[in-house]
């Protein structure tokens, strides 16, 4: 159903949006990696840390700006989808909580938030040409990793967002179906009225 592949596009994308494995350094057994919410390092002492940008999410605490502009698409598009989702699941368990003017809505919330997440990830590897990036992983260049790889969450971005393309169709699937169902049920009421009215002449 439309809720559920809601709740699934979501939960994928939000998952890849905190995770730092959008960019891992070769060599280092994804132990060093750069995302767009959090990060990792290896330090001196070979223990690795984990954290968010600036502690507390600082967006300014992003090291390239192209990344600051990838953090804001595509955790924007995140938040618009969970919006979506949480009225999708809703409407599992309060039928007609939805209509036809509320769906076709929904649906373009879902294209705005696709179209957001889709241009993120376009410009994420524009962040490889940046001097932090060559820091760390020496030969990259925009859209040329060097001598670093694209991590599982990068990945997972680019799979969740392609299946987001089908949760505005759905959402439409689902909405006609049930107003197609109700159209049906008024129908039989008002079929069964003239039956019901001969039935109470034939008693009188």
């Amino acid at each position: 159903s439309s809720g559920i592949n809601a709740a699934l596009t979501t939960s994928l994308s939000t998952l890849a949006f905190l995770s730092p494995c959008w960019i891992l350094e070769s060599g280092t057994n994804d132990e060093t990696g750069f995302g767009v919410f959090s990060f990792c390092t290896k330090g001196e002492d070979n223990i690795v840390n984990c954290r968010v940008y600036g502690g507390r999410y600082n967006l300014l605490d992003i090291p390239t700006v192209i990344w600051q502009v990838v953090s804001i698409l595509y955790g924007g598009g995140c938040c618009l989808l969970i919006v979506c989702t949480m009225v999708a699941i809703s409407n599992l368990f309060i039928k007609g909580i939805i209509g036809s003017n509320s769906s076709i809505l929904i649906g373009y919330i879902q294209c705005a938030a696709l179209s957001v997440m889709a241009i993120s990830l376009l410009l994420f590897p524009m962040g490889l040409s940046s001097d932090f990036a060559r820091h760390f992983f020496h030969t990259s260049q925009a859209y040329s990793t060097g001598d670093c790889s694209l991590g599982w969450a990068y990945t997972l971005a680019i799979m969740s967002t392609a299946l987001t393309v089908f949760c505005p169709y759905l959402a439409h699937f689902a909405v006609s179906k049930q107003d197609e169902t109700d159209q049906c049920d008024v129908a039989s009421t008002l079929a069964e009225r003239p039956k019901r009215t001969k039935s109470l002449i034939a008693c009188l």
